[in-house]
């Protein structure tokens, strides 16, 4: 069974037949092409098996609703892995006069061939460019704190003095804690608790990337009555 699909919404529902059904209508937002030829790429591989029990069940796919490109703002970016020898852009950020007493060498004969009013945002360089992902977008991240979080989410856009996403945990995760309260009673929770926000300031698809929801629900009324499930 191979099934190609392009999301035309935020959700959609898909039969064996491949036909598509969304709950409503908006910019195309392509599935990755390896999440559905056959096979479902999420942290572990599955394969995708028809099954005739009941209640019968399709693979229901759900993301963010997609937004038009010219409604995303141009944001600036730093350079990527920029830095003078030493410091990085955000050296510069910290430092308010670096700008003007830096900014302008030239770093040519390190075998740099960009200076910080080139390649930083906070000194007037770096690209203009729009945000790769959008607010609502559900991710994952390859920061080590949080790469293990199961449910992340972008909630902001911080654009000054470079672009950054702010992402919120929406599910406790990280490492157990323990805390013991006046009366003696242990309590653990995990380490990180919902509502904690972190900024993740490379727009690159090896520090953020979007999450794409992929379960079986009921099948929606007038679709062809097929059923799915995941086999590792």
């Amino acid at each position: 069974l191979q099934i190609f699909v392009c999301v035309l919404s935020s959700e959609v529902t898909i039969d064996a037949s491949g036909e598509v059904s969304s709950n409503e209508h908006s910019l195309p937002n392509c599935v990755p092409q390896d999440l559905l030829d056959g096979q479902i790429s999420t942290c572990s591989t599955y394969q995708i098996a028809t099954l005739n029990a009941s209640p019968r069940r399709c693979m229901h796919i759900e993301s963010s609703p997609p937004i038009d490109e010219d409604e995303k703002p141009l944001v600036c970016t730093n350079f990527r892995h920029w830095h003078d020898g030493t410091n990085n852009c955000k050296a510069y950020v910290r430092n308010k006069d670096w700008c003007q007493l830096y900014g302008g060498l030239d770093y040519s004969g390190a075998g740099i061939p960009y200076n910080a009013h080139q390649a930083c945002c906070i000194c007037g360089g770096g690209n203009e460019v729009k945000p790769r992902l959008q607010i609502g977008d559900d991710v994952t991240v390859k920061l080590k704190s949080y790469e293990k979080c199961e449910k992340l989410k972008i909630v902001e856009y911080k654009l000054k003095p470079s672009f950054s996403y702010i992402v919120e945990v929406m599910k406790e995760c990280g490492r157990n804690t323990v805390t013991v309260s006046k009366n003696g009673v242990r309590e653990v929770k995990k380490e990180i608790q919902p509502g904690h926000r972190f900024t993740i300031d490379d727009d690159n698809p090896s520090s953020i990337e979007k999450q794409w929801n992929v379960e079986l629900k009921k099948c929606r009324n007038g679709l062809a009555q097929q059923e799915f499930e995941f086999l590792p």
